[in-house]
């Protein structure tokens, strides 16, 4: 009996050994203790914001800014991109774009990716981000009015390390379009 129970474990414990092995991708996490610049790599558009109805343009024209904030809500530093015009899904941009942080001991990132959809031109976008940057998602929205906020990525710089390569999602329906984009990064 003894030498059944024994056989029993050692056969779950070998199960278990395996099963974590199969299907399952191994990956390493690089972290970096204090980086220097967060650099953009690429845009990739899944889907498309103005896609599904008839009266859609069936292109995006898109723009991202990007802020270094204290925490006392100084812009430390700011940077946007041109004006991006994606006419199809599944498509990608490289940006690779390396932005300083700033040495503050400590910074939030806030990261904003707008669809264009009035005549504004981009330094009047830039600045109504710019003055608006401490506010809420939801209250950005009422002040760019027709302009799409399509997301807002945060992050909190020089508390505890960071992965050294990411992802930033942005996902989610505006009237009656859908919308998805990537955003590579890393941290050097």
């Amino acid at each position: 009996m003894k030498n059944a129970h024994c056989l029993l474990i050692c056969l779950l414990l070998c199960l278990n050994f395996s099963a974590c092995k199969i299907g399952k991708k191994a990956t390493l996490e690089v972290l970096i203790d204090h980086p220097t610049n967060f650099v953009i790599e690429t845009v990739f558009c899944k889907k498309l914001s103005e896609n599904l109805s008839t009266l859609s343009t069936q292109n995006d024209e898109v723009m991202l800014i990007g802020y270094f904030i204290e925490k006392d809500s100084l812009i430390l530093g700011q940077w946007n991109s041109r004006v991006f015009n994606i006419q199809e899904e599944n498509s990608s941009l490289n940006i690779d774009k390396v932005l300083p942080i700033p040495d503050s001991g400590g910074c939030q990132l806030r990261l904003f990716l707008l669809e264009i959809d009035t005549e504004r031109s981009e330094s009047e976008l830039v600045n109504l981000i710019s003055q608006s940057v401490n506010l809420s998602p939801t209250q950005i929205k009422e002040v760019i009015l027709d302009d799409d906020l399509l997301g807002v990525f945060e992050l909190k710089l020089g508390e505890q390390p960071v992965k050294k390569h990411g992802q930033i999602r942005f996902w989610g329906i505006h009237l009656m379009d859908e919308f998805e984009y990537f955003i590579e990064y890393s941290f050097k």
